[in-house]
């Protein structure tokens, strides 16, 4: 379904040169860049409206009334499997400690080297 909608836009000095030389740069007449404009355009806030809601429904899932989070507790079963973390500072992966951290993931290469302050081997 096609629909004609007609739109006037005054463009003045430095703007209208900028779209004048794109439209001769993309071989598109000003009607055909507004077009192209306003189709990426709307498409954006699309995108923008969609990554919200996603936004807000993984908050509803996952986040309680007063801020707390789910903690949800590993089956017995997966309990062997080894749980990886990437270390905040070298990017490495290593095992995760099996209870709950506060503050940056190490690595121990790395947790030592902060506990000690010697960072001349970065």
């Amino acid at each position: 379904m096609s629909q004609e909608l007609a739109v006037k836009i005054h463009l003045r000095g430095s703007l209208a040169e900028r779209v004048g030389n794109i439209c001769a740069q993309l071989e598109l007449t000003p009607a055909g860049f507004a077009e192209y404009a306003l189709e990426q355009e709307v498409t954006r806030q699309e995108i923008y409206k969609i990554r919200d809601e996603i936004t807000i429904q993984e908050i509803d899932r996952h986040i309680l009334g007063k801020g707390q989070t789910l903690n949800i507790p590993l089956a017995e079963e997966d309990r062997a499997l080894p749980r990886l973390a990437t270390c905040q500072m070298c990017m490495h992966e290593f095992e995760s400690p099996p209870g709950r951290v506060e503050g940056p993931l190490l690595c121990e290469d790395c947790l030592a080297m902060a506990r000690g302050g010697d960072f001349s081997s970065l």
